[in-house]
């Protein structure tokens, strides 16, 4: 009976991630209506690496970009795309935009697969751990987190790189459980899948060998059966073999491979980003983009469990912790600091979190005002990841300015325009207007009639203004001056249970969702020198 309860209890919840994910799966796609890239900027390079893929001109190539980050999802989603050309739901090629719209859906349902499938291994993981109480709380945590609800709304490789790093955490357990070769060829697979969908995840081995000297018995524990016992031998093999047929491409162009990847670590821990000039990376994450990626509440209460598991140091827990220690430190080595980043941490922290409710209380009073907190927290991250779907299912305040536009601005006029990501910009009628890139070029403002201001471009700026005076300066004479006067704003102010994401110096990855953009009409007269 209880198990049937359980069985029920994690259908429904699973059920409740998938609609989550689903609601909002459109969101700045590309339609006949509205020609534009995806305006999340990285989506084009995901579809970009899977139809290169598929091109007979260039053996199984991946994309420069992909072969910098990890392309396992990318050869994934390609193998969608021949099934759904095969059965006619996809066109052999993209040829316009309702096309697009057809092929970058494809790639985010891929996403959502396989992220309520991570959250169905976790519940089964933590059910092993902690048991079947402890299991449907941590399901329910990570289903309404509204970093993993954001990022599987995706065509991008984060969240399936956190499934296959779930996956040889699931594997792990075995080993713990059962010690046999199965397992740990099963488990280094699943890191090997991991690492080749993000190169990041590489650290699941570590898991692997964690939960290999847990197995040994304490006669046997020494530095060789650590780390090369025959078994983890093994498994090392199967880890480089996997990552190799997951990015098979890399066999195909390898010094490119190493090129890219040189770049890319360049790229992550020295380049400006939207974290520039605001401290360290470590302290960042903690007090800026988890609160955002988790809910403060619940991150409030993974902390505490995070503490609670380094007091209890049992087997489990110290799988939990080495995820959760090692991954924290990889992604605080990025200079760039957003929420995707998190995503591959909310698993261990969601089960962490769980564990804490229901471990910590010993009285049966103490433990049910535990769980009523718990089931509190858990309303208050799924009330945020309630309002991110809904505005992601509204009308997008750039298709809205992009209305506007071709109502009220008369045709052949210079519209000026801020860098060139989708994300970041208005799409506009470059047949009916004369589009200017301003590249935040205060020279070129004496060229445009209007300006379309995207907060994504200019709220970073104004958080550190003593560093970008330049930049301070260049917006200074559009917001401030007299040559410009704002004719429109638009934005999504959508709020649930009288709550509402707060909108100032939000992670970028959320700025995507709901920026604000104003347009700015010339007038007569400058004062502003």
């Amino acid at each position: 009976m209880q198990e049937m309860r359980s069985n029920i209890l994690i259908f429904l919840i699973l059920i409740f991630s998938l609609i989550l994910n689903l609601y909002g799966i459109k969101w700045g796609l590309p339609n006949k209506n509205y020609p534009h890239p995806s305006f999340h900027p990285d989506e084009t390079a995901s579809l970009e690496s899977s139809l290169s893929i598929l091109d007979p001109n260039r053996t199984l190539y991946p994309s420069s970009t992909a072969l910098g980050n990890g392309a396992m999802q990318f050869y994934l989603v390609a193998i969608v795309y021949k099934i759904g050309q095969a059965f006619g739901f996809l066109k052999s090629q993209p040829v316009n935009y309702a096309d697009l719209e057809s092929y970058y859906l494809t790639g985010r349902i891929v996403t959502v697969i396989m992220s309520v499938l991570m959250i169905y291994f976790v519940f089964l993981i933590t059910r092993i751990m902690f048991g079947t109480n402890v299991a449907l709380l941590a399901s329910m945590f990570l289903a309404s987190m509204p970093g993993l609800v954001a990022d599987s709304h995706y065509f991008r490789p984060e969240a399936p790189a956190a499934f296959w790093i779930v996956l040889s955490l699931f594997f792990a357990v075995k080993i713990v459980q059962t010690k046999q070769i199965k397992f740990y060829l099963l488990a280094a697979m699943s890191a090997g899948f991991a690492a080749s969908t993000k190169y990041n995840s590489v650290f699941a081995i570590l898991l692997i060998i964690a939960a290999h000297i847990i197995s040994l018995p304490k006669k046997k524990r020494n530095f060789k059966t650590y780390l090369f016992d025959k078994k983890l031998i093994y498994s090392y093999l199967i880890v480089i073999a996997a990552f190799f047929v997951g990015s098979i491409g890399i066999l195909f162009y390898f010094d490119e491979f190493k090129l890219r990847l040189l770049k890319q670590l360049a790229y992550q821990r020295g380049s400006f980003g939207p974290s520039t000039g605001l401290g360290p990376s470590w302290l960042g994450y903690f007090t800026y983009i988890l609160p955002c990626s988790l809910s403060l509440p619940l991150l409030i209460l993974s902390t505490l469990g995070f503490v609670f598991a380094l007091v209890k140091r049992c087997q489990w827990n110290i799988l939990l912790l080495i995820w959760t220690i090692s991954y924290y430190i990889l992604m605080s080595s990025s200079t760039w600091w957003v929420v995707r980043y998190t995503v591959p941490l909310l698993p261990p922290l969601a089960i962490l979190a769980a564990n804490f409710i229901f471990n910590l209380p010993k009285s049966r009073l103490w433990k049910i005002t535990f769980l009523v907190i718990g089931l509190i927290i858990a309303l208050g991250s799924f009330t945020y990841s309630l309002i991110l779907v809904t505005i992601m299912a509204a009308k997008d305040p750039r298709i809205a300015a992009y209305d506007w536009i071709q109502k009220n601005v008369p045709r052949g006029e210079k519209l000026g325009i801020d860098l060139t990501p989708a994300a970041f910009y208005v799409p506009a009628d470059e047949d009916k207007y004369q589009i200017v890139a301003m590249q935040l070029n205060e020279s070129k403002l004496a060229e445009i009639n209007y300006y379309i201001a995207n907060d994504l471009v200019y709220q970073y700026y104004l958080q550190v203004p003593q560093i970008f005076p330049v930049e301070i300066r260049y917006f200074k004479k559009i917001f401030l001056g007299n040559s410009f006067a704002k004719v429109a704003t638009f934005k999504n102010t959508i709020q649930i249970f009288s709550t509402r994401f707060p909108r100032k110096y939000l992670p970028i990855d959320y700025l995507f969702i709901q920026p604000t953009i104003s347009i700015f009409k010339r007038v007569e007269v400058d004062t502003l020198k």
